[in-house]
């Protein structure tokens, strides 16, 4: 049986060879046969797409579960973005004025965000302080 390979370590050289083949001379054929102990496909440059920023869409996975848990991935990130914005926006809105309906507002937000498993039990009590002392400076 042969060792597994190490795939933290071998999918960013994969990548990089990707990316650089021409100057590297890598041919797709010596690149997939980089890749063959990996659960994932090679997807090459000209297939990159632009997903947030400077993330791409680079390995795909090619079982059935790396799919799947790639699509319930996206699910729940679509999800939780509006959640986390909300929380966000309520904290920034409790430091710059601190009023009672502010505070109640940043205090569930935060809340819900623990509760969904978002934001750790301990980063929400410390923020929450955090705003609390400010508004009692206030």
């Amino acid at each position: 049986m042969r060792p597994r390979t190490d795939e933290a370590r071998v999918a960013p050289m994969i990548i990089v060879a990707a990316e650089r083949m021409d100057e590297l001379s890598f041919s797709r054929r010596s690149l997939l046969l980089l890749n063959q102990r990996l659960n994932m496909r090679i997807v090459y440059p000209e297939q990159w797409t632009v997903n947030r920023g400077n993330c791409y869409n680079l390995p795909m996975p090619i079982t059935k579960s790396a799919i799947k848990k790639q699509r319930v991935d996206k699910k729940r990130t679509k999800q939780n973005l509006p959640l986390l914005g909300r929380v966000k926006t309520s904290i920034k809105e409790a430091r710059i004025k601190t009023t009672p309906e502010k505070l109640k507002s940043a205090y569930s937000a935060l809340d819900r965000a623990v509760k969904h498993h978002l934001v750790p039990k301990r980063r929400a009590a410390r923020l929450k302080s955090r705003i609390a002392k400010k508004s009692k400076k206030n």
